[in-house]
């Protein structure tokens, strides 16, 4: 008697093999059961036009507000960046200046600074040759 598939019963082997084979395809249809069970099938949703048409415009206005909410600060930034990069030249080169004044007045102290102990020491040497 010949089973399914074309496998015969002859040969004593035949039973065992289809009872595998059933048994496979059972536990494989309860495993899809199970996993059917871990997510059921749910109810397909086709929503209407009008549905669309306001999911459509939601995401349309908040695209724009999204672009307008961050548009001035992407246009605004170099222009702000370029008075900032003006507004640090100009007091590098006030800082510059006043150090090169204060530069200036140091010197001009220290050269009178200079001539005050030479003469101070022109006045002792004299003091010294006079004493001797």
């Amino acid at each position: 008697m010949a089973g399914a598939a074309g496998f015969s019963n002859e040969g004593g082997g035949g039973d065992s093999y289809m009872a595998e084979v059933l048994r496979r395809k059972q536990f494989a249809e309860a495993h899809r059961r199970r996993a059917n069970y871990a997510r059921p099938e749910r109810p397909f949703y086709e929503a209407s036009a009008d549905d669309r048409m306001k999911d459509r415009v939601i995401i349309i206005i908040g695209g724009v507000a999204l672009f307008l909410g961050v548009a001035p600060g992407l246009f605004m930034l170099p222009s702000s960046l370029e008075n900032s990069h003006r507004s640090a030249v100009a007091n590098l080169r006030q800082a510059r200046l006043e150090a090169q004044e204060l530069g200036e007045e140091r010197m001009i102290e220290v050269r009178k600074r200079a001539r005050d102990i030479r003469r101070k020491q022109g006045s002792n040497d004299d003091d010294l040759a006079a004493s001797d």
